[in-house]
């Protein structure tokens, strides 16, 4: 099983080379969600890392990198599937 790696858009704009070598690798599929494409949106009129990590993204996507994704609209899990610990916020002693 192909492990996913979930990037945000930090990662995306920020550590743009790490995730390059992410894709580069092979190892991993790096998967970009909906949300992340929406913010890169709004920062591309103020960075240009930002602009640079979109212009990247859509030369990957023309490529048909396969270790390269965005998300599907299946590729959600509701908040009713989510398992939480029975004791979220366990008390600390006090010193």
């Amino acid at each position: 099983m192909t492990p996913y790696v979930v990037v945000d858009t930090k990662a995306l704009s920020e550590y743009t080379h790490v995730v390059k070598n992410l894709a580069k690798i092979k190892k991993f599929i790096i998967l970009i969600p909906l949300a992340v494409f929406s913010e890169l949106d709004e920062l591309k009129k103020h960075s240009e890392n930002a602009q640079n990590v979109i212009k990247w993204l859509e030369q990957e996507f023309i490529k048909g990198n396969r270790f390269l994704r965005s998300q599907r609209a299946n590729d959600t899990l509701g908040l009713s599937l989510v398992k939480l610990p029975r004791k979220i916020g366990m008390s600390r002693q006090k010193i």
